[in-house]
């Protein structure tokens, strides 16, 4: 599906109903089998960059501290692992569609991954629509509802990676729900003008545009 779109190219395009129907068929969880260290595809293909960077932030903090590293920030571009002997770290939540460093709020974390996922970040726009590189699995075709990012925080890089990326195409009801059940992290969403927050999402310095939001 992600192909078909050509997102990463300097021509990215509308596929059409039939090829993206095409696709779908074999872009599915199901068509991959594990059998002890060999993997099938049956035809589809794995995109590790809903995880990837969050992974390798892992990584790079457990060579850090084994290494005796008393305090970092490791920023892998959205994914910020923060810790320090010294209190807490301040990490900006980049404002959607609006120029690198531009804050809409600022959150305080110690020894965790701060990972955001945003339509911001690579899209195209066609008669007025917005087309980015976030795809709704069931439908083919970018998510599309009010959210335009994510910000996810808690002890496990790759997870929270994982999370942002699905929050995003879940929606600001969906996502709530799954943050009830699972209770291993924290999170906002921007929703236009809003911002709705996880009770344990601490954000401050709040841009002058936005509302928050706490869900109950």
């Amino acid at each position: 599906v992600k192909d078909l779109w050509s997102l990463d190219s300097e021509n990215p395009r509308i596929p059409s109903d039939e090829l993206i129907e095409k696709a779908l068929e074999t872009s599915r969880y199901e068509n991959i089998e594990v059998e002890g260290t060999n993997v099938y595809l049956n035809g589809t293909k794995i995109d590790l960059g809903g995880i990837v960077k969050g992974y390798a932030t892992d990584c790079i903090i457990g060579i850090f501290k084994s290494g005796g590293v008393k305090e970092a920030v490791v920023d892998l571009g959205g994914n910020v692992y923060a810790y320090s002997n010294c209190g807490d770290v301040n990490i900006g939540i980049q404002k959607p569609f609006s120029q690198r460093g531009d804050v809409a709020g600022i959150i305080s974390v110690n020894d965790k991954a701060v990972i955001s996922s945003g339509i911001y970040e690579r899209y195209f726009e066609k008669d007025g629509k917005v087309y980015h590189h976030i795809f709704n699995p069931d439908t083919g075709y970018p998510s599309d509802n009010s959210v335009s990012s994510v910000t996810v925080t808690g002890v496990d890089s790759a997870l929270c990676d994982a999370y942002s990326t699905a929050l995003l195409v879940m929606g600001e009801e969906k996502a709530a729900e799954f943050y009830k059940r699972q209770g291993n992290f924290e999170f906002a969403m921007i929703c236009g003008e809003r911002i709705i927050c996880s009770p344990g999402f601490n954000i401050g310095n709040i841009s002058k545009e936005y509302e928050i939001e706490i869900i109950n």
